[in-house]
């Protein structure tokens, strides 16, 4: 007999599931997007005279190239990037700083083939009489020039270096002269140079360093123009931000500024530029929330899955670990996230594949693995910081059945000593099964013994 069975929908309360996705809503004086002549001011205090503000996005006000009412920071001195740093936590002891492994990279990854780079900083264009529509305008110009052939420069290391130099020279010199948009496309395009692998591979952790150069200026100076305009007065006398304000001390006008950033670096179309230069100004998130730096961290970590390449993506994780750090070092969720990423990588980039890299790139397999050191040694780095045995656990279980002995010597050379001499059996066979064309086991074992001898740097 055949059973009949009676069905009743459930109870749901759509207006209550309705709430749970609704974005926090903010209340604004007018529409972002609306083209309006009017200037209103920023009120923060009766007895504080405040700056004029306008709508960022009006063609009376472009927050990016010019300085009304605001001097900006390289016009006085220099030495004002330097100042951003009193707004982050400094670098603690027993942490290698980025600065002092950038020589060592430079030094140890060099070529003696020429190297392509693409003629393109000559092309843009100069500043004129802007149409009204100046917010399409400067999408268009983020986009120029995008399906032009350039013409491809062949230069040696030597002159590949002095022209990158050059390019980082330009960028300060263009924002120096208020040519805001054009210190972007410069930002832009020199991250765009990190997605190619094909030209001289065996460079790319040296055109990593140098690159990076140029994005960390960069993102110095977004900061300290915001911090600079975010300056009140209380009659003549001007009151700027302490180095640690909090998002509701910061000016209105001096947040839209901020924004205008972030929206601007969202219409980049590629996503190797995007993340790139995102990341680099990453400290100004600071100037619009107090709480939103885990989210957009793990955010940026997420985007890096979308690279296909596993050297390029690698080396994405060590700016973003390097970034992070800066801003909000007790953050680790997305390194252990961007370690496992790794791993997964590791796993599905099968010697078939491997084979086909490293022909195309005419370097050897150790040659080729040997380029993720760097990046691995700095991501590891973060991780390890004082970090507990658990999360080495977590590590080690994650390597398992890896193979890597670049990969394996970044972890051992992170750690403490005494949590490397707790798990001295699980890595002496580890070293075993690795796969001595990545790295020679003699030197894992060597790396062992050097990291279990307490020495200044662990203690």
């Amino acid at each position: 007999m055949t059973e009949k069975y009676e069905w009743v929908p459930a109870k749901r309360n759509y207006e209550e599931e309705a709430k749970l996705y609704l974005l926090k809503e903010e209340p604004v004086t007018s529409h972002p997007l609306e083209i309006s002549g009017t200037t209103p001011k920023v009120e923060r205090v009766a007895s504080v005279k405040v700056v004029n503000s306008h709508d960022p996005l009006t063609p009376t006000f472009d927050p990016l190239s010019t300085s009304k009412g605001f001097s900006d920071p390289l016009a006085q001195s220099a030495t004002t990037l330097d100042l951003v740093t009193n707004d982050f936590p400094s670098e603690e002891e027993g942490f290698s700083p980025w600065s002092s492994k950038k020589a060592n990279i430079l030094q140890k990854y060099t070529t003696n083939e020429s190297i392509g780079l693409p003629d393109f900083m000559g092309e843009v264009a100069p500043k004129v009489n802007m149409p009204v529509d100046k917010v399409k305008n400067r999408l268009e110009q983020l986009d120029q020039d995008e399906n032009e052939e350039k013409e491809i420069l062949k230069l040696t290391q030597k002159d590949y270096v002095k022209h990158i130099n050059d390019l980082h020279q330009d960028l300060q010199d263009a924002w120096q002269t208020e040519k805001r948009v054009k210190s972007l496309k410069i930002s832009i395009k020199c991250a765009k140079l990190l997605g190619d692998t094909s030209e001289v591979i065996k460079f790319y952790p040296s055109k990593f360093v140098l690159i990076t150069e140029i994005l960390d200026t960069f993102g110095k100076l977004v900061y300290s123009r915001i911090k600079r305009i975010a300056t009140i007065y209380d009659g003549d006398t001007p009151i700027p931000l302490k180095p640690n304000f909090r998002a509701e001390d910061v000016a209105d006008h001096a947040k839209e500024t901020c924004r205008n950033w972030f929206f601007k670096i969202a219409s980049i179309r590629e996503i190797l530029p995007r993340f790139y230069v995102e990341t680099a100004i990453l400290g100004c998130y600071k100037f619009l929330s107090n709480d939103n730096l885990p989210r957009i961290i793990n955010r940026l970590s997420r985007m890096i899955r979308g690279m296909g390449d596993p050297l390029v993506a690698t080396y994405a994780r060590a700016y973003l670990a390097r970034k992070a750090h800066e801003v909000a070092p007790k953050e680790q969720y997305h390194l252990i996230e961007g370690y496992n990423d790794t791993i997964y990588a590791q796993e599905r980039f099968t010697e078939e594949h491997l084979k086909t890299m490293i022909e195309s790139r005419r370097v050897t397999k150790s040659e080729y693995l040997d380029l993720y050191s760097p990046a691995l040694d700095w991501i590891l780095q973060c991780l390890a910081f004082r970090a507990n045995e658990s999360i080495l656990n977590d590590v080690l279980e994650k390597y398992q059945k890896c193979k890597n002995g670049i990969l394996l010597n970044a972890i051992i050379s992170s750690f403490l000593p005494q949590q490397i001499a707790n798990n001295a059996v699980a890595l002496v066979n580890f070293i075993k099964e690795t796969d001595a064309e990545s790295f020679d086991k003699h030197q894992l074992f060597r790396t062992c013994l050097l990291y279990t001898s307490p020495s200044p740097r662990h203690s």
